[in-house]
């Protein structure tokens, strides 16, 4: 009782940073300590809720309901809307019965306008973009964030709702129509990589995105583009093309850009070049003029001005994870039918034309740019790891020379052994190429 008497001196504000670094089962233990720490503790014990889609979670959805009727509603900051799938060492496990959203997650979602202090909201939807996983589609996505955008705006009533819940567990009434919430972050994970226009010129899509002051998109790719087109060619389909077209119009818009403090943007694969994306015109080519922290995954640095802009923006905090740069390319990205490519396709897809071009961008010259013409900035993380290819030339150079006595023919036959040993070894001693981008602290 003496420690916990001697805390009592400090400020309170110093005692909740201390308990924001605590696990959740300490807080909850601290809450028994004395009545003098049991506020702080609960205050932080209940900052943080999530409301779950699916059944992963043993009655989350009922401890989200419970919560939004009871008083403790007011110490909530964030809320995580987690409709995604159970993730495992990289697999995804969703039972069969499982693929729809639970019944109450429509009933309970409403109650979302509850939470008057609600400051972060995070979006959470599935990596997986196959159009016959239902909680996976667009559709699905869509409507998620379309009920989300009506009930921040206070404009959501039941007639929105398109099926009702089959819910067993009591729900309480929203009421017909809330106050709009201002939230100050807008988090949403793997928003599906095609432009939506009925989501974007929703009058409640511009009004959220207008008052936020941080934005972090983490755009998922479709998977079955992926494996149909990307293994031996480079094209992407004209949606995903229009998704980035647009993106400088929609979700980044003049109004939405201006309020900006924190702005991260990524994609699951890279960006920049194809699909192709002029940053500059982010903001309406007016600029960020409030924008302090800006990360950036997976970029492909392809023209120099892409670096001025950049550097011209008054930051503090930059982050370029698993960003590249574009050494030389043949043509320029246009638009083709069905697909829009960079002009590598195999001759029988795509007409290669022009003479190879180099960019004579190089890292260290960027570097030494965001050195010299930023003076505000405090803070540079670059984050990049080199890929498989990278590891096994390293690997095969210090493997052959054992094998120095073999024939050529006898070195081609040993090379698929060669790389056997590799990914074996490299399962234990080289770790993933993904970087969980989620969890840039900048964002949040």
């Amino acid at each position: 009782m003496a420690t916990a008497a001697g805390v009592h001196h400090l400020p309170p504000e110093t005692v909740g940073n201390v308990i924001s670094f605590l696990p959740q089962a300490d807080i909850k233990n601290l809450r028994l300590v004395d009545h003098k720490l049991s506020p702080l503790a609960t205050q932080w014990l209940f900052r943080r809720t999530r409301l779950l889609a699916r059944a992963k979670d043993n009655n989350n959805t009922r401890r989200f309901i419970q919560l939004a009727d009871s008083e403790l509603i007011g110490y909530v900051r964030k809320v995580i809307c987690d409709v995604s799938s159970i993730v495992h060492n990289g697999f995804y496990y969703v039972e069969e019965k499982n693929l729809e959203p639970l019944p109450v997650f429509w009933d309970a979602l409403p109650l979302l306008a509850r939470f008057r202090n609600l400051q972060t909201l995070h979006l959470c939807f599935d990596a997986n973009l196959e159009t016959h996983d239902h909680m996976g589609s667009n559709e699905f996505r869509k409507r998620v964030m379309k009920t989300v955008f009506r009930i921040l705006t206070g404009t959501f009533n039941k007639t929105n709702t398109e099926v009702l819940s089959r819910a067993t567990i009591k729900i309480p009434r929203p009421g017909d129509l809330s106050p709009p919430i201002t939230l100050s972050t807008l988090i949403i994970s793997n928003l599906g990589d095609c432009h939506d226009p009925e989501l974007s010129i929703m009058p409640e899509f511009k009004a959220v995105l207008s008052r936020i002051k941080a934005l972090r998109l983490d755009i998922a790719q479709h998977k079955g583009w992926a494996m149909r087109y990307f293994t031996d060619t480079t094209a992407v389909p004209n949606q995903c093309q229009e998704a980035f077209t647009q993106l400088s119009f929609t979700w980044l818009s003049s109004t939405i850009a201006a309020n900006l403090q924190v702005l991260s943007l990524h994609y699951e694969s890279y960006w920049g070049w194809f699909p192709n994306i002029d940053i500059r015109r982010i903001g309406g080519g007016n600029g960020m003029p409030k924008l302090g922290s800006l990360a950036l995954g997976r970029f492909v640095f392809s023209y120099q001005r892409e670096v001025d802009w950049i550097t011209s923006l008054d930051l503090e905090e930059l982050f370029l994870e698993g960003c590249a740069i574009l050494a030389k390319h043949v043509g320029h990205p246009t638009t083709q039918q069905d697909l829009w490519t960079d002009g590598h396709e195999l001759p029988a897809t795509t007409k290669i034309g022009g003479e190879e071009e180099r960019t004579n961008l190089w890292w260290h010259e960027i570097i030494w740019q965001i050195r010299t013409s930023m003076p505000n900035l405090k803070r540079v993380c670059i984050v990049g790891k080199p890929g498989l290819c990278y590891h096994y030339q390293q690997f095969h150079p210090s493997k052959s020379l054992h094998d120095s006595e073999l024939s050529p023919d006898e070195e081609l036959s040993h090379e698929p052994s060669l790389w056997q040993q590799f990914i074996g070894l490299s399962k234990k001693n080289i770790m993933s190429c993904e970087t969980a981008f989620q969890h840039f602290t900048c964002a949040t």
